[in-house]
Parts: structure tokens; C-alpha cells; sequence
């Protein structure tokens, strides 16, 4: 498969374009084992995103029954970074300041 014409294709103002994608993609015997590789990898991806989700969920429920668990707002600070990493965008618009830890949180939810 070649990318370049594959977003030639994308790109282009063409009503047809995705008949003409269909058509570029079944020109090459390797289609089948490559689109299976990207699958694959997209569902590997998205089962480590749901493991991490699980795990960061997990902290923060063992901390809301077990406060005593967070010393130091450890917790608080491992989801800060989970975020940080940009895998995952937060669902409020939360305007964070950092603060100190003991000290309230501020945000706009």
C-alpha cells in the first residue's frame, strides 16, 4: 500500500474518493495482512488504555473509601501524571492550578 496516494486520495475533492481508496487498497497483495496488523495493534492499544483507565479508577476508589491510604496525595498525583501523558483527555474543562498538597483544589466544573 502506498500511503502517499492513499492520503492523496483522502485528501482530495473527489465525490468518489472512497471508491478510488477501495480501489488502491485492493491493488496490493499485502493489503489484507497489513490492515490485520493495524487492527491488531489498535485493539492491543486500546486494551492497555483500558487497563491503565481500570488502574488509575481502582487508586482513586480505594483513596474515596480509604483516605488514610493517600499519604502525601500520592494518588492524587500518580492521575495528575496519568493525564499529563496525553493518551486521554479529561472530560471537565477543569482550569487546574497546582497547589500544595493538603490544601483544597481548585477547578471550574
Amino acid at each position: 500500500m502506498n500511503l502517499q496516494s492513499l492520503q492523496r486520495i483522502v485528501n482530495s475533492p473527489s465525490p468518489n474518493w472512497e471508491l478510488e481508496l477501495l480501489k488502491e487498497i485492493a491493488n496490493d497483495p499485502d493489503a489484507i495482512p497489513k490492515i490485520m496488523q493495524m487492527l491488531d495493534e489498535e485493539r492491543r492499544t486500546n486494551k492497555n488504555l483500558v487497563t491503565d483507565l481500570n488502574f488509575q479508577l481502582s487508586r482513586a476508589h480505594v483513596v474515596l473509601e480509604a483516605p488514610e491510604m493517600n499519604k502525601g496525595e500520592f494518588v492524587a498525583a500518580e492521575i495528575r501524571k496519568f493525564y499529563e501523558t496525553g493518551r486521554i483527555g479529561h472530560c471537565y474543562n477543569m482550569n487546574i492550578e497546582v497547589k500544595e498538597p493538603g490544601t483544597d483544589f481548585p477547578g471550574s466544573f
